[in-house]
C-alpha cells in the first residue's frame, strides 16, 4: 500500500469511529450525533460513509428539508461503535433499530460509499423500512473486511508517535479529499476542518475498532443477500478519476440487481453529496415519484 494512501485510509477510519471502542467507550461530541432527524413530509434516510458523519450530510439535508422531505441522517459507524457485530449485516441491524425508533417505514435511503453495503442489507433484511435506494459513488461491497485497514492502522501507530505525526495525518486527509473530488473548489478551509476536527482524538481506541471492522464476517454470500433486494436501486457514480472509485467487480454485482440503474456524473468525484447535491436531490424526487406511482 502506498504510504500516503495508507495515511489517508487511517484518517478515514479515525473519522468514522470518532475515537470510540468497546474497551474504552467515549461519548460522541454533541456536535456529531449518530442520528439527526429534521423536517416533515416523506422520509429520506441519509447514511454517511466512513468519512464526514452526520455533520457533512447537513448541506444535502438542508436541500431536502427545504424541498418538503423529512430527513433522518445517520452515521452508522458511530451508531454501532459499541455493538458486537460491525459487519455490514450487523451495521444494518443497528440502523434498522434506529429507524424503527424514529417511526420510519418505506423510506428512500441515500447511502454514501461504504455505507451502500449497509443500505443494501437494510433493503434485503428489513424490507418494510425501505422503498428505494440511491447509492453514491458505490457498487456492491461483499464485506467490510480489508487487509488494507490492518496495514494502515499499523502505520498509524508509528506515524502518531513521530513529531508532527498528527499534523501529517490531518494535512493528508485534507489533501486526500481534494484529490478524490472532481472539482476541489467545494473543499474550503471550513469544510476541511469539519472533516478533520473529529479525527485525531484517540488513535489507540480507533485502532481497536478498526481491527474489529477488518475481522468482521458476513453471515451469507453477497449473491444471496442481493437476491432479496426488491426495491429500486440507482447508483450515482463520480466519473472523474479518483482513488476511491468502485471496482469493476463491485459494479458488476450492482448490475445483477434487477432494474438497477447506474448514472455517471461528469466532473464529479467520490463526494457526490457534496459535489453534486442537486443531482442527488433530483434522484430522490425520481425515487419518490416512482413509489407514489406504484399500485397500492
Amino acid at each position: 500500500m502506498n504510504p500516503a494512501r495508507a495515511v489517508l485510509l487511517v484518517s478515514v477510519i479515525v473519522g468514522a469511529f470518532g475515537a470510540v471502542s468497546r474497551a474504552n467507550a467515549m461519548k460522541a461530541p454533541a456536535s456529531l450525533p449518530a442520528v439527526v432527524t429534521r423536517g416533515s413530509g416523506p422520509t429520506v434516510v441519509l447514511l454517511s460513509g466512513l468519512l464526514g458523519g452526520t455533520a457533512r450530510l447537513e448541506p444535502l439535508a438542508d436541500r431536502l428539508v427545504s424541498s418538503g422531505f423529512r430527513v433522518v441522517a445517520i452515521d452508522p459507524y458511530r451508531l454501532s461503535a459499541n455493538e458486537d457485530d460491525v459487519s455490514f449485516d450487523g451495521l444494518a441491524r443497528s440502523v434498522a433499530r434506529a429507524l424503527q425508533a424514529e417511526g420510519v417505514r418505506s423510506a428512500t435511503v441515500v447511502a454514501h460509499a461504504h455505507a451502500s453495503g449497509i443500505a443494501l442489507r437494510l433493503a434485503a433484511n428489513h424490507p418494510s423500512l425501505t422503498s428505494e435506494l440511491v447509492l453514491l459513488d458505490a457498487g456492491v461491497m461483499a464485506t467490510t473486511r480489508s487487509a488494507g485497514i490492518t496495514r494502515a492502522m499499523r502505520l498509524a501507530s508509528l506515524v502518531s508517535r513521530l513529531p508532527g505525526g498528527h499534523s501529517l495525518i490531518r494535512n493528508r486527509l485534507s489533501a486526500g479529499i481534494r484529490e478524490n473530488s472532481g472539482n476541489p473548489q467545494w473543499v474550503s478551509d471550513a469544510v476541511a476542518r469539519a472533516y478533520a476536527d473529529p479525527i485525531l482524538a484517540e488513535l489507540p481506541a480507533v485502532a481497536r475498532m478498526a481491527e474489529r471492522l477488518a475481522a468482521a464476517e458476513e453471515p451469507e454470500a453477497v449473491e444471496e443477500m442481493l437476491a432479496r433486494v426488491q426495491v429500486g436501486v440507482t447508483a450515482l457514480i463520480g466519473a472523474a478519476p479518483h482513488g476511491f472509485a468502485a471496482s469493476p467487480e463491485e459494479l458488476r454485482l450492482l448490475r445483477q440487481i434487477p432494474g438497477a440503474r447506474l448514472r455517471w456524473l461528469d466532473a464529479v468525484g467520490h463526494f457526490v453529496h457534496e459535489e453534486a447535491a442537486q443531482a442527488v436531490l433530483s434522484e430522490v424526487f425520481t425515487a419518490h415519484n416512482a413509489v407514489a406511482a406504484r399500485p397500492r
